[in-house]
């Protein structure tokens, strides 16, 4: 729900600055001296290696997630470690002061002071609050979701040799692999595995009607408006009772490649654990590691709840 970086970018506005003083160092000053983390995309690395651009720009903002979300976790931590801190005899707890000074160690902090005000005055987002129905929702052997590391596959690639019919195999093997690692797998997301293996960055036409039309041949799909998604042999949206939360921040799913069966059994699971209807759907966000639920998503997890 917050903003990770800002990433600039040299255009018009950037050339017709006087200095290099203003182009870098003051725009950088001021932007740094408001909180901001500073990503730079230049236009011609844009326009001539656009894929590599996004690739990079993609790692580095999910690097400044991760380390948010770490430091966030560990103030948490300290915060409730120094409310567990008992006060002396010696030493009676202050009363609570507008103008009272932060505590230099823990060993300061007692009960009635906590580092974490009770009245926010910043917007709380879904990722921000732990949740104690979200933690109690899911079963401790409840499996997790890991996105498919084709390389762990066994299978000898042949980019040279994708389009030839002696291919079949090959592909047939890998979209087996991804459809038992990630299924229900949603069609875009096998066709993307598979040419990230390959090399590519970009999942044309071509290569994408490739993979599914082996895919809808060998596997067992379910239709979702214009989406599919390919079922491993051992389950079917019936037998889908579990929703796998990502196995940490690098395996979040945006919310239409989840299947709807795995996001009802997500809204079933939660109500189970007592979440109120008016806060199941920011509850669902908070399970999909969102941090953010733009419209289209809160459409579709409306539509998991009504199935759910």
């Amino acid at each position: 729900g917050s903003y990770l970086a800002a990433i600039t970018c040299d255009g018009v506005n950037y050339q017709r600055n006087a200095t290099a003083k203003d182009r870098d160092k003051l725009r950088e000053q001021v932007l740094q001296g408001l909180g901001w983390v500073l990503l730079r995309v230049w236009a011609m690395d844009w326009w001539l290696n656009l894929d590599a651009t996004l690739t990079a720009l993609d790692t580095r903002l999910r690097e400044i997630q991760i380390d948010k979300r770490r430091q966030w976790e560990e103030n948490i931590a300290q915060a409730q470690a120094a409310e567990h801190v008992s006060p002396t005899a010696d030493d009676p707890a202050p009363a609570c002061a507008a103008e009272s000074h932060a505590p230099k160690k823990a060993d300061a902090v007692k009960p009635t002071c906590t580092t974490i005000p009770t009245t926010r005055t910043e917007p709380v987002y879904a990722d921000q609050v732990p949740s104690r129905a979200s933690a109690a929702a899911a079963p401790l052997d409840a499996p997790s979701f890991q996105m498919a590391d084709l390389a762990m596959s066994g299978v000898n690639l042949n980019p040279e040799a994708f389009h030839e019919a002696s291919y079949d195999t090959t592909l047939l093997a890998l979209i087996a692999y991804v459809v038992a690692q990630e299924g229900p797998v949603l069609d875009d997301v096998l066709a993307r595995r598979i040419a990230r293996a390959h090399g590519w960055m970009r999942t044309g036409a071509r290569i994408r009607e490739r993979i599914t039309q082996l895919a809808d041949r060998h596997c067992h799909t379910t239709q979702e408006g214009n989406s599919t998604f390919y079922w491993p042999a051992s389950l079917n949206e019936r037998q889908q009772r579990v929703f796998r939360r990502p196995a940490n921040d690098e395996h979040v799913r945006p919310v239409d490649e989840v299947s709807l069966p795995e996001l009802t059994a997500l809204a079933r699971e939660l109500r189970a654990t007592g979440v109120q209807e008016d806060a199941l759907l920011a509850e669902m966000a908070r399970a999909l590691g969102l941090q953010q639920l733009r419209a289209a998503s809160r459409a579709r997890l409306e539509q998991a709840r009504q199935h759910g």
